[in-house]
């Protein structure tokens, strides 16, 4: 979500603006954001419109590497994504928790994948971070899932602590694409 440097109205001047950084910044472009998405998906949750919003942000890159999760969440809002999106995965963000540096862990999570289609349709799904020694996925190829349904689908991530320098913080994305 934007949240440093913006511009909005100065409380009180008429015509002037301000700008100014922070969740309070922030807030605003999410709450429009999700209302918009309401306006176009009445019938989903809360949830469900939220896992849309965080599905379609794009994670943002500092020269190649991706920024932390712990910097930028999701990512920037693609409002336009969200609202051409033709499903969606819940939850919407996951933890694998803490991983001592000389051990490796895998964490079985399950995923809800919903088609809002009319017909069905086939996403694959990859994993991105910046830490590819250490984070292997372990997934189903192609994900199908019919008309105006929903799939739960099990994944499994292995994280290899000794591949990582100490005190790093592993993150990543899991990157769904539709065929």
């Amino acid at each position: 979500a934007p949240g440093y440097n913006v511009q909005s109205a100065l409380l009180g001047s008429g015509t002037k603006g301000t700008q100014f950084s922070g969740t309070s910044m922030a807030a605003p472009h999410i709450a429009g954001a999700l209302a918009l998405l309401k306006q176009r998906y009445p019938n989903l949750k809360a949830t469900q419109l939220k896992a849309m919003l965080l599905n379609t942000a794009k994670p943002l890159k500092k020269r190649e590497s991706f920024e932390k999760v712990s910097r930028q969440g999701a990512g920037r809002v693609q409002l336009d994504q969200a609202i051409l999106a033709h499903g969606f995965i819940e939850p919407s963000t996951l933890s694998l928790g803490l991983v001592q540096l000389e051990q490796k862990k895998r964490v079985r999570k399950s995923l809800k994948v919903t088609n809002l289609l009319n017909k069905s349709q086939k996403w694959s799904i990859k994993l991105e971070t910046n830490y590819p020694d250490a984070v292997q996925l372990v997934a189903p190829k192609i994900i199908s899932v019919a008309a105006r349904s929903s799939q739960t689908v099990f994944i499994d991530l292995e994280v290899i602590g000794s591949a990582v320098e100490s005190g790093a913080e592993i993150d990543g994305w899991l990157v769904f694409s539709s065929s």
